[in-house]
């Protein structure tokens, strides 16, 4: 009796896990640009679900491109609602007057993007194969 609490409890333990893969969700891709036809050469794209909870993102690459990642790099998204954020900065590294280093960056799109409650961005995510392009305010 006491083997088999502890294989039921073992085999409970490993039941949580399944489906928790990638498997199902479908591909998303796209292309970010600005409203001015530039196109956001970096950064970090994430789409949020409200219900249930889940979240997927992927860099910005320097050709504006991305790839959405959810566990595994490339896996995409399940498919749903989202909200979308955009956060894109470059950072570089100046001098001031005294010869000190000072670190600067700036945004390549509207700061309103960065956070899901103010950026207005939404995608629905279909089953298969999914291109979502973006474009975007460029900052102020």
């Amino acid at each position: 009796m006491k083997r088999f609490c502890i294989c039921l409890l073992a085999a409970l333990a490993v039941v949580p896990l399944v489906g928790c893969g990638s498997s199902g969700n479908s591909t998303v891709t796209g292309t970010i640009t600005t409203t001015d036809g530039q196109v956001v050469t970096g950064g970090r794209i994430t789409f949020t679900s409200v219900s249930p909870p889940v979240s997927a993102s992927s860099r910005i690459a320097p050709d504006g491109t991305y790839e959405l990642s959810s566990v595994e790099p490339g896996d995409g998204a399940p498919v749903g609602n989202y909200q979308v954020a955009i956060v894109s900065k470059i950072s570089s590294v100046g001098g001031d007057r005294n010869g000190r280093s000072v670190a600067t960056s700036k945004s390549l799109v509207h700061e309103k993007y960065a956070d899901i409650e103010t950026s207005e961005l939404t995608a629905q995510v279909a089953p298969g194969s999914n291109t979502i392009n973006f474009e975007v305010d460029p900052p102020k």
